[in-house]
């Protein structure tokens, strides 16, 4: 037997179910509702509240025309609704950090005192020199032994004249 394919129009209708299997799918599946606009029955945004807890491995999202609704796996297929896994139709981005940092112990490539800036997970050197890691926040940065970094503040200064 074939898997049904998941198809937004579908969905829209009513005409299909998503069982998302995992809490990670159903947050996803529900960012994905939320950019198409969709919204609970309730009215709230769909990410909201993800649901999940109330069947767990056998969660599945519906739309009618109300909105949103949940249940499990069960109820659907014994009321004959087509059931669709959810496979995520736009990966999630990698999460990369971003900001100016302070260097406070000098390494190899930076400066002690001087303002580097990391951009989606590349952090600036004196030298051009990049390692190829990617950061994802300013702790992963720092478990190097050398250098180390801080986060730069800069004061907001308005002018009262």
């Amino acid at each position: 037997m074939k898997t049904p394919v998941f198809d937004w129009d579908a969905f829209k209708q009513g005409k299909i179910v998503v069982h998302c299997d995992t809490e990670e799918k159903a947050k996803a599946f529900l960012r994905e509702c939320e950019e198409e606009g969709l919204k609970w029955c309730s009215g709230d945004k769909p990410t909201h509240i993800t649901t999940w807890e109330y069947a767990k491995e056998k969660t599945c999202y519906r739309h009618d025309c109300e909105g949103l609704v949940h249940s499990s796996t069960d109820y659907y297929t014994q009321k004959g609704y087509t059931i669709v896994p959810y496979t995520p139709t736009k990966p999630e981005p990698p999460k990369y950090y971003s900001g100016k940092v302070v260097c406070v112990a000098s390494g190899m490539h930076h400066t002690k005192g001087k303002i580097y800036e990391c951009k989606n997970g590349i952090l600036d050197s004196d030298d051009g020199y990049n390692s190829g890691l990617l950061f994802s926040s300013l702790e992963e940065l720092n478990q190097f032994p050398i250098p180390r970094f801080i986060e730069l503040v800069e004061e907001c200064r308005h002018d009262r004249s």
